[in-house]
């Protein structure tokens, strides 16, 4: 985590199935708010929870460069999706943020449906991630093979969506 605080040449980083829990979660989001070239980081499976991903939600905020972070198969937690729902309201490069496997409920808990709205009309967030989104949260429609999701499809499941969230 150190080492991210004074990198120039590293770009990407998979630290995916560490264990590295909310103590390494923390010392990488140090490092995130200063680094200046890392542009994807892949923390699957690290046992991150709510303090963890606050931490990194906080370095998204002052973070320039990432665009890619992968959260999947993690314990993030009500606190930890609504700290990155409100990152992602002031990140301006974040393009990729994969949250599947994060055991929230999806449709009762009040920080997916807002991380939900922040993902959905966000529009650095290309429609594939969108999709992802809708995987995770339960939406998948198994009638609509992948090939054949269309713009109507997608603007049809925003409106749908939309009136979900108050």
């Amino acid at each position: 985590a150190e080492a991210l605080k004074v990198n120039t040449t590293l770009t990407s980083l998979n630290l995916s199935l560490n264990r590295i829990g909310d103590v390494g979660a923390r010392a990488l989001a140090e490092g995130l708010k200063v680094n200046a070239t890392l542009t994807s980081l892949d923390l699957r499976g690290n046992q991150i929870g709510e303090a963890g991903t606050i931490a990194l939600a906080e370095a998204l905020k002052v973070n320039a460069t990432l665009t890619s972070l992968d959260l999947r198969s993690n314990q993030i937690g009500e606190a930890g999706a609504r700290a990155l729902a409100e990152a992602l309201k002031v990140n301006t490069t974040l393009t990729s943020l994969d949250l599947v496997g994060n055991q929230l409920d999806f449709d009762q808990s009040r920080a997916w449906k807002l991380l939900r709205k922040s993902l959905i009309w966000n529009e650095r967030f290309p429609k594939v991630n969108y999709y992802a989104t809708l995987l995770a949260a339960g939406r998948f429609l198994p009638e609509l093979p992948n090939y054949i999701w269309t713009e109507e499809i997608f603007d049809a499941l925003k409106i749908q969506i939309e009136s979900e969230i108050p």
